[in-house]
């Protein structure tokens, strides 16, 4: 199916998740968490830093919804050592300081920049298109594209937990646009999924690009890309 080319935008948001930035390290978060701590000196049966690294992130994930600083952050991972410590038999079983775990937790479920954000951005602003990010996403979405050295490449980082509704939502993407200063028409939305991404962008009026970097969507109805530089291009044309 061949679909009719909009006219190239004036703004481009990229989803974060699954777009932007994905969690990295392992397949079994306990063995790598054993692995880790065993590197600075601390022994560990398996299945009790299995047992302590799923105590931890029930709790992250409940409590990093309410974050919206770097000092809140640092309290909530202060907070997770101390579960996992205690998971692990106590300070006489791990006799780290708290300091040390709680890096050791970040080195366990490190945050991660896909390869291709820095060129795809490049290859916008080159061709006088601004960039954002529009993402649903808690307080600490800021802090983890700092923390990658990515918060510079973008003009506006709009978030669900900021604006109070999330993709698919129009709402969010009216706000994105306003905060971009630019009118819905021209303005698109790469993403990785298509009912937050692709039917929220329709619905505010953004021209959307799904991004599919497995190359399994059958999506037809949609421009597909298998990475962000070609997202990116689908939506500048080819004279770009």
């Amino acid at each position: 199916m061949t679909l009719p080319r909009p006219p190239a935008p004036e703004f481009i948001f990229f989803d974060a998740f699954g777009t932007v930035i994905h969690i990295g390290g392992s397949s079994d978060p306990g063995a790598a968490l054993r692995s880790l701590l065993a590197g600075a000196g601390v022994e560990a049966p398996l299945e009790l830093a299995r047992e302590a690294i799923a105590k931890e992130a029930t709790y992250y994930r409940k409590q990093q919804r309410s974050v919206r600083t770097r000092e809140e952050l640092e309290r909530l991972r202060l907070k997770c050592a101390d579960i996992v410590v205690e998971a692990l038999g106590g300070p006489a079983a791990c006799p780290l300081p708290k300091t040390r775990v709680a890096e050791i937790l970040v080195e366990t479920f490190p945050s991660v920049a896909f390869p291709d954000v820095e060129p795809a951005v490049r290859l916008a602003r080159d061709a006088g298109v601004r960039v954002g990010v529009l993402s649903n996403f808690s307080y600490l979405l800021p802090l983890i594209l700092e923390d990658l050295g990515l918060l510079r490449l973008f003009d506006v980082v709009v978030y669900s937990a900021e604006v109070g509704v999330e993709k698919p939502d129009p709402v969010i993407f009216a706000e994105a646009v306003r905060r971009a200063g630019v009118a819905p028409s021209r303005a698109a939305h790469i993403g990785d999924n298509y009912d937050e991404d692709v039917i929220g962008a329709r619905a505010g009026n953004l021209t959307p690009v799904l991004l599919d970097r497995t190359g399994c969507s059958r999506a037809d109805d949609v421009p597909v890309a298998t990475d962000l530089l070609e997202a990116v291009q689908l939506l500048l044309g080819p004279e770009s």
